[in-house]
């Protein structure tokens, strides 16, 4: 499951789906702010959860 979730994770940050387009500037500043609420949020809720797993999932 940890690795599920992390493997999620890094794809959706790695993907172009969170980069500006050329669709709008509503568009690209929607996404801005979705970046800057929620990529910190998911980067530290990932941080966590690897954290807290260290003492069952072996290296």
């Amino acid at each position: 499951l940890i690795d599920q979730a992390y493997d999620a994770i890094v794809k959706l940050l790695t993907s172009d789906y969170m980069m500006p387009d050329e669709t709008g500037d509503r568009r690209s500043r929607e996404l801005t702010r979705v970046r800057q609420i929620f990529v910190p949020e998911l980067i530290l809720r990932l941080h966590v959860m690897l954290y807290a797993s260290r003492e069952h999932v072996p290296e």
